[in-house]
């Protein structure tokens, strides 16, 4: 997924300060944590899915960047959220 955002933004002329193995070290020194959008699906909510991964699809389909982890993981959010959350 991260590799298919970083492709949009490079088409946006956008470069990333910190590669993205960097990143995902980062990530994990940080350790157990909860994402915003699981807490919101813990506590009943529905996430902000469209805001956080909607719109980088929407920049993806602008770009002609292919995003087919992004879209996968997008549908199945949107489906917990349709089937779990009120």
């Amino acid at each position: 997924m991260m590799t298919e955002a970083q492709a949009i933004a490079h088409k946006l002329g956008i470069r990333f300060r910190i590669g993205l193995e960097k990143r995902i070290a980062g990530a994990e020194k940080i350790g157990r944590h909860k994402t915003s959008m699981l807490q919101d699906v813990e506590a009943g909510r529905i996430p902000e899915i469209d805001a956080l991964v909607g719109s980088v699809i929407e920049l993806g389909r602008l770009t002609g960047t292919h995003t087919p982890h992004i879209d996968a993981v997008y549908a199945v959010t949107k489906l917990l959220a349709q089937t779990s959350c009120h």
